[in-house]
C-alpha cells in the first residue's frame, strides 16, 4: 500500500517542487523588482482569474477524476467528451463577456479604470486555465507521471515566462507570461488525451445528464461556499491599499509552497480512496497512514518558520520586513490545513458531499479570516 500510495506523491511531490522553485523564484524576485504597490496589483489580477475557474467548474473536474478512476474503459469515454464541451462553451462565453467589462472590474478592484489593460491579461490567462481539465483527465486515469511532469512544466513556464517578462515589459507582460503556463504546460496532457483515442460511443456509457444532476451540480453547489478564501487577496483588496495587498501576496507566496506537500497527497487519495469506497476496513487504514506520515511534516515546517522567518526577510526582503507577522500567519496555517485537505480527499472519493462542503468551507473561511486577521493587525501597528 506505502508504494501505491506514497510512490506517486513523493514524485509528484518532488515535481511540484522542482517546477514550484522556479515559480518560487521567480514571484521573490518579481516582489523585489516591482516593491509592495506594484507587486499587490500583480497578484490581485493573477489571484482573481485563477479563482474563477473553480467559481465556473460546475464540478466537472471532480466528477471526471472520480467516474474515470472508477472505471477507466469506453464506458466513460462520452462522459469526458462532454464535459470538455461543455467547458469550453462555458469559458468562452464568460472570457467574451469579461472583455466588455474590464474596465469597471478595473475600477473595483484595482481602483483604477485606466488599468483595464492588465485586467485584458488576466481574461487571457482565464481563458488559457481551460486546458486544465485535461489534467484531471490524466489524474482519473491514474496517470500521475503525466500530471506531475504537466504540473511542473506549468510551474515552470508561469515562473520563468512572468519574470523575464515582467523584468523587461512590466506588470502587464508579467501577466501574460503567467498565462503562457497553462498552455504550454498542458501540452503533454493534451497529447495524452488525444492519444486514447476517446470517442463518443461505447458499450453501456454512462449517461451525461444523470451523472451532471446528482453529482456534478451537487458536488459544485457544495464547494462554493469553501471558495471563499481563494479569494482573499482580491477581497481584502477593496478594504486595503495596495502596499498591504503586496505583503499579503508576498506572504501568500510561502503559503502556496507549504500547502503543496498535502495538495500532493490530496491529489493521490482522491482515486485511491474512490477505488477503496466499498472497502472500509482498507480505506480506514490508508486514512491513517496518510495523516501519520503527515504529522511530522507539518510540526516540523511550523516550527522552521517561526524560527527562521524574521532572518530570511530582513536578510532577503527587507522591503516587506513589516509583513513577517502576516507570514507567519499564513505559513503555519497551510501546515495545520494539510489535515482538511486529506479530510477532502476521503469525503470526495467516498461521494459524502455534506460533509466535503463543511470541510471546505472550514478550510477557505479560515484562511481568508486569517489572512484578513494578519493584515488588520499589520494595518493597525502601522
Amino acid at each position: 500500500m506505502y508504494k501505491t500510495l506514497f510512490k506517486p506523491a513523493l514524485f509528484i511531490t518532488l515535481a511540484n517542487y522542482i517546477g514550484g522553485a522556479l515559480l518560487f523564484i521567480a514571484n521573490m524576485l518579481l516582489a523585489n523588482q516591482f516593491g509592495p504597490e506594484d507587486f499587490g496589483t500583480f497578484k490581485v489580477v493573477i489571484a482573481l482569474f485563477s479563482f474563477l475557474p473553480s467559481l465556473v467548474d460546475l464540478g466537472a473536474g471532480a466528477t471526471l477524476v472520480r467516474y474515470i478512476s472508477h472505471y477507466r474503459d469506453q464506458r466513460v469515454y462520452p462522459l469526458i467528451l462532454k464535459f470538455v464541451r461543455l467547458m469550453f462553451w462555458v469559458y468562452s462565453g464568460l472570457t467574451l463577456g469579461m472583455f466588455f467589462i474590464r474596465g469597471p472590474i478595473a475600477g473595483f478592484f484595482l481602483k483604477d479604470f485606466n488599468q483595464a489593460g492588465l485586467i485584458a491579461a488576466g481574461i487571457l490567462l482565464f481563458a488559457l486555465s481551460y486546458l486544465e481539465l485535461f489534467k484531471q483527465i490524466a489524474i482519473g486515469f491514474q496517470k500521475f507521471k503525466i500530471y506531475a511532469f504537466s504540473q511542473m512544466l506549468t510551474f515552470a513556464v508561469m515562473g520563468l515566462a512572468s519574470y523575464f517578462l515582467g523584468r523587461q515589459f512590466g506588470i502587464f507582460w508579467a501577466i501574460i507570461g503567467w498565462a503562457s503556463g497553462y498552455l504550454l504546460g498542458n501540452i503533454v496532457c493534451l497529447l495524452f488525451f488525444f492519444k486514447k483515442n476517446i470517442r463518443e460511443s461505447g458499450e453501456d456509457a454512462l449517461e451525461f445528464k444523470s451523472v451532471f444532476l446528482s453529482y456534478s451540480i451537487p458536488m459544485y453547489l457544495m464547494v462554493i461556499p469553501g471558495l471563499i478564501g481563494l479569494v482573499a487577496i482580491p477581497v481584502l483588496s477593496v478594504f486595503f491599499n495596495q502596499k498591504l495587498i503586496g505583503y499579503l501576496s508576498f506572504a501568500m507566496i510561502f503559503y502556496q509552497a507549504a500547502i503543496s506537500i498535502p495538495t500532493a497527497f490530496s491529489t493521490v487519495l482522491f482515486p485511491k480512496f474512490s477505488g477503496l469506497s466499498n472497502q472500509g476496513q482498507e480505506l480506514k487504514q490508508l486514512v491513517k497512514k496518510s495523516i501519520l506520515l503527515y504529522t511530522p511534516i507539518a510540526i516540523f515546517g511550523s516550527i522552521c518558520c517561526l524560527l527562521l522567518s524574521f532572518g530570511i526577510i530582513s536578510s532577503f526582503f527587507p522591503a516587506y520586513r513589516d509583513s513577517i507577522l502576516i507570514f507567519n500567519f499564513l505559513v503555519i496555517y497551510a501546515f495545520i490545513s494539510g489535515y482538511l485537505l486529506i479530510g477532502r480527499a476521503y469525503f470526495s472519493g467516498t461521494s459524502r458531499l455534506k460533509q466535503l462542503a463543511i470541510l471546505t468551507f472550514c478550510q477557505n473561511i479560515g484562511l481568508l479570516i486569517t489572512a484578513a486577521a494578519a493584515v488588520y493587525l499589520v494595518f493597525r501597528g502601522s
